[in-house]
C-alpha cells in the first residue's frame, strides 16, 4: 500500500513535475551552465512547505496538480523559480524549485546574471505546468509518483556533459568596395589567362613555319643571260632577214642582160 509522506524530517515533501517539464529545466540549466559559471542542480522538483497538514497533503496526492512559474530569483547563492501551485493556498508561501547555484558568479555580477537569464527565459502566462506528489510505499522501497496521465518521475541526473567547442565566428560580410576589388581582380585574372593562352599559341604557330621554312627545297635560281648574249639574240632575226635578200639579189644578177633579151 503507497503511503504520503507526511512526518519525515529528513526529507521534506516534494512535487515532481512531467516529464516535458524536466526536460525543458533541464535544457535551460544546461544552457545557462555552457555561458556563465552557473552550476546546474541534479535534479529538478518543487520543494513544498514543511508546515503543511495531513489534509493538504492528501488533496495534493489525490490527482496530478497544476501550477505556474511565476519569476526567476536568488535564493542566496541558488537560483531558483518561484511557482504557484493551484490546489496550495497561498498562505502557505509560494514555493520553489532550485535550478542551480552561482557561487561560481561574482556577487558583484549576479543581479546582471539573474537580469540575463529573465530576459532569455521570460515567464508568461503560458508558463504552465502539471505535477504529483512524490510518494513512498511502506516499505521504505522509494519514491514513486502518485498515478496520474503526463507524469513521470525525474530522472537520475546525468554527468554533466564536456563544454562543447566555441562555434566558429562567422565571417564578416563585405563591404561594397572590397566586393568591387575582388570582382576587379577575378576578371584581371581572367583576362591574364586569355592572354597567356594566345601568346603560347602564336609562338606555336612561329615555330611550326619556322620549321617548314628548313625543310623546304631550295628553288632553282633563274638563268642569267649576258647583254652579248641578249644583243645577239635580238638581233638574229634582222640578219636572217639580210641574208634572205642577198640571196634574191644574186639571183637577178646571175641572169643578167642576155636572159632579159631573150624574154623580149
Amino acid at each position: 500500500m503507497i503511503n504520503i509522506i507526511l512526518n519525515n524530517t529528513t526529507k521534506p515533501s516534494r512535487l515532481l513535475f512531467e516529464q516535458a517539464c524536466t526536460d525543458t529545466i533541464f535544457e535551460a540549466a544546461q544552457r545557462m551552465q555552457a555561458h556563465s559559471a552557473f552550476v546546474s542542480a541534479p535534479a529538478f522538483f518543487i520543494e513544498l512547505p514543511s508546515r503543511l497538514s495531513r489534509v493538504v497533503l492528501r488533496q495534493l496526492a489525490a490527482a496530478p496538480v497544476t501550477g505556474r512559474f511565476m519569476s526567476w530569483e536568488l535564493r542566496g547563492a541558488e537560483l531558483v523559480v518561484r511557482c504557484a501551485i493551484d490546489a496550495l493556498d497561498v498562505a502557505y508561501g509560494a514555493p520553489t524549485c532550485t535550478v542551480g547555484d552561482v557561487h561560481g558568479i561574482d556577487p558583484t555580477q549576479r543581479l546582471d546574471f539573474i537580469a540575463a537569464v529573465g530576459e532569455a527565459f521570460p515567464m508568461t502566462a503560458e508558463s504552465t505546468f502539471l505535477c504529483a506528489l512524490e510518494l513512498s510505499d511502506g516499505g521504505g522501497a522509494g519514491a514513486t509518483v502518485a498515478a496520474g496521465k503526463g507524469v513521470a518521475t525525474t530522472p537520475a541526473p546525468a554527468p554533466a556533459p564536456a563544454p562543447a567547442p566555441a562555434p566558429a565566428r562567422p565571417a564578416a560580410p563585405m563591404s561594397k568596395s572590397a566586393r568591387r576589388k575582388a570582382a576587379q581582380k577575378a576578371t584581371l585574372q581572367q583576362r591574364l589567362g586569355t592572354l597567356s593562352h594566345e601568346i603560347n599559341a602564336c609562338k606555336n604557330r612561329l615555330t611550326k613555319k619556322k620549321h617548314q621554312g628548313k625543310t623546304k627545297p631550295a628553288s632553282a635560281k633563274p638563268v642569267q643571260v649576258s647583254k652579248r648574249q641578249s644583243k645577239e639574240s635580238s638581233s638574229a632575226p634582222m640578219d636572217l632577214s639580210i641574208a634572205v635578200a642577198s640571196i634574191k639579189i644574186n639571183k637577178r644578177h646571175r641572169r643578167g642582160p642576155g636572159t632579159r633579151a631573150h624574154n623580149a
